[in-house]
């Protein structure tokens, strides 16, 4: 028998848990990762829309904290740091000789080469800046999808950083605060931006980018150096898969599409094998976008490697505070933790 709408009216939140486990025994596996993230999506959805009579006013933890002096004066140091990497590198922020590469996955779907535009989520966080460089000619937001006539259709824009509200997040609301003693590590580090918020928000003992594009990891040294933060951040040149021990030794390891988009289909295989098999530190955070489930399924191998036995999956807290394109931002991003061998 069909249930009526007034079946599913002021659940209590154990009955709705029961459901909700209930129906996700019968999601496909590869699915699981993206129906959470529409469950959460919808769950933020419902709480922004609830009326305020009816709405549990937001708890402490959810609100949005205010920003202390100090906070501020490191944000400050954020958008320094994002105006010398502007000044350095071209408007699309492209290494010379370096080819706009397009994620392998559902997201970039009807992305083109020609419909396409690199321009970096962390350089350019708001559309004022992205409106100055169109009036000065170094970006553009439209192309003509027939050459020579008047079809303009609207540039696709994609970035290979994280933005602003993706690494606050990330430091705020997926990982720990008490990394004192502890090592980051960010794979494929291209402009440096986790290792820089890494230094000011996540107060961890070691910050380790890997990036083996040897005009990225200039950039990073000489912003490292100018902000004097040799103390805890450290850039290597390199290959990830030559770096084994560090992989291995890390407490927490950044995953941000940095295979997706680099690395051939026929070679992924391979390289998460590696990747999986070298981070082995028991209780290790790995924080991936998109989830490692959505990169082996693009990549047609999710049949080949297993990884319910060696990671667990992390939940993370949305707060109440973030808006519908915050939310967005954020929820592409997975984290999980290594299990005991």
């Amino acid at each position: 028998m069909e249930a009526s709408p007034e079946c599913f009216d002021d659940l209590t939140l154990e009955e709705a848990k029961k459901q909700i486990d209930e129906l996700l025994e019968r999601v496909k596996l590869t699915d699981l990762s993206e129906f959470g993230t529409y469950l959460v999506s919808k769950a933020v959805e419902a709480r922004q829309a609830a009326k305020p009579e009816t709405q549990a006013p937001a708890s402490n933890a959810n609100s949005k904290p205010a920003t202390s002096m100090a906070e501020r004066k490191k944000l400050r140091q954020i958008d320094n740091i994002r105006t010398d990497i502007r000044n350095m590198v071209p408007a699309t922020a492209l290494a010379e000789n370096e080819k706009n590469t397009l994620p392998h996955s559902a997201t970039f779907d009807g992305f083109t080469l020609e419909n396409s535009l690199h321009v970096d989520s962390f350089l350019f966080p708001d559309e004022d800046i992205i409106d100055e460089y169109c009036d000065k000619g170094l970006l553009q937001r439209d192309y003509c999808a027939k050459c020579g006539g008047r079809d303009i259709a609207p540039l696709n824009f994609l970035s290979h950083s994280i933005s602003d509200t993706q690494a606050k997040f990330i430091f705020n609301n997926i990982l720990p605060k008490d990394n004192k003693t502890k090592t980051l590590v960010d794979v494929g580090s291209r402009l440096g931006v986790a290792l820089y918020y890494g230094y000011y928000f996540g107060n961890f003992n070691s910050v380790v980018g890997v990036e083996f594009n040897s005009y990225f990891t200039d950039i990073q040294n000489k912003i490292v150096k100018k902000y004097k933060m040799e103390d805890k951040v450290k850039v290597i040149c390199n290959d990830i898969r030559k770096e084994k021990d560090l992989l291995g030794s890390a407490d927490v390891v950044i995953l941000n599409n940095v295979f997706d988009a680099f690395v051939e289909t026929n070679q992924q295989l391979e390289v998460w094998q590696y990747i999986l098999s070298a981070i082995s530190k028991p209780g290790a955070i790995i924080v991936t976008h998109p989830s490692i489930e959505t990169s082996l399924e693009h990549a047609g191998i999710q049949d080949k490697i297993d990884i319910t036995t060696s990671l667990t999956p992390l939940p993370i807290d949305y707060p109440a505070s973030l808006g519908e394109d915050d939310l967005a931002e954020v929820l592409e991003f997975y984290a999980y933790t290594v299990n005991n061998p």
